[in-house]
């Protein structure tokens, strides 16, 4: 479903998708949504996604202290 919201350009959509299978273990979603974040516009997203992942309510996560 989150690769026909990314082609239907429903990122938002798509983003909600991702994190929801992300959310269910599926590890892959992770690179998937780093993608979308990068054609979103939003390098810095991205990079703190691929550094850190998501946080338990499933929001990118900062540096760690």
């Amino acid at each position: 479903m989150a690769r026909l919201r990314d082609r239907a350009s429903d990122h938002q959509g798509a983003e909600q998708f991702y994190r929801q299978a992300a959310d269910a273990g599926d590890t892959s979603a992770l690179s998937y949504l780093a993608k979308l974040r990068e054609q979103v516009g939003d390098p810095d997203g991205t990079e703190r996604l691929l550094r850190f992942g998501l946080t338990a309510a499933g929001k990118i996560e900062g540096p760690w202290a």
